[in-house]
């Protein structure tokens, strides 16, 4: 996808978030594992906080913010990356963390490659925001997966 605004990677970014959310459902319905079902569930929580997360932000944006083009294509999140999820054993929860790992990585790296090509400092500004918001909620995951995994 070629981005053109601040809203459009904001959008883009919530809508891999939402799919995400669908993907986690969506296996939680094949497992037979508790641990696995209660990861899928957890890994459900994170996209929909992430994807709500992400409108509320860009409600809250100028229109003169959200309008601004940006020069670079951040090579998000490839459907590569969301179709690994496909050819996942559900049950493994050791091989669903990884997943969910690379995928929040690669939207963060998204970010980082656009932040620093940004034009103006506002911009940088604003997708710095993003990114310490997807970091600290990547952060969050994985600590939160660590311990319920460790219980």
């Amino acid at each position: 996808m070629r981005f053109h605004t601040v809203h459009d990677v904001i959008d883009q970014s919530r809508s891999i978030h939402v799919a995400l959310s669908h993907k986690y459902q969506e296996l939680e319905q094949l497992v037979s594992s508790e641990r696995a079902q209660w990861l899928l569930e957890y890994l459900n929580r994170h996209e929909n906080r992430m994807a709500e997360a992400l409108r509320k932000y860009d409600d809250d944006l100028s229109a003169s913010i959200k309008e601004t083009w940006l020069q670079q294509d951040p090579h998000w999140v490839s459907e590569d990356i969301l179709n690994s999820l496909e050819d996942i054993d559900a049950n493994d929860t050791q091989a669903l963390m990884s997943a969910a790992l690379s995928v929040d990585t690669a939207i963060v790296d998204g970010y980082r490659a656009l932040a620093r090509t940004a034009d103006t400092d506002e911009i940088r500004a604003v997708l710095g925001s993003i990114l310490d918001m997807e970091d600290q909620e990547q952060h969050r995951i994985a600590t939160g997966l660590m311990r319920g995994l460790d219980s």
